[in-house]
């Protein structure tokens, strides 16, 4: 993830971050319980945004939400039988559902 962060610059956007190439691949759980240790945040309080069912099913193998996008690689109807908390079909609607679940205001 180091090259991508540094090639795009959005590297000070995270607190930590987990490839294929540094933990076991999805859908495996590790690489999420490894961010949820190092952070301290317990799967409760944690939410996997992705666009493919073996995210998907890695956000239910951890214990943690699953939002799944409609706009990436595999359809919603790949992903919901992992039950994705929510099911968004845009960035725009993916930001204003998090700033109305996650943010008070």
């Amino acid at each position: 993830m180091g090259k991508v962060f540094a090639s795009t610059g959005l590297g000070d956007v995270f607190v930590a971050s987990r490839g294929a190439d540094e933990t076991a691949s999805k859908p495996d759980p590790l690489m999420i319980h490894e961010i949820l240790a190092e952070t301290g945040v317990a799967p409760e309080h944690a939410l996997m945004i992705g666009d493919t069912e073996y995210d998907m099913e890695m956000a239910a193998n951890a214990g943690v939400d699953g939002l799944a996008v409609s706009y990436g690689v595999h359809t919603l109807e790949r992903m919901q039988p992992f039950k994705p908390v929510k099911e968004v079909h845009s960035f725009t609607e993916m930001v204003n559902w998090l700033e109305s679940r996650y943010l008070e205001v």
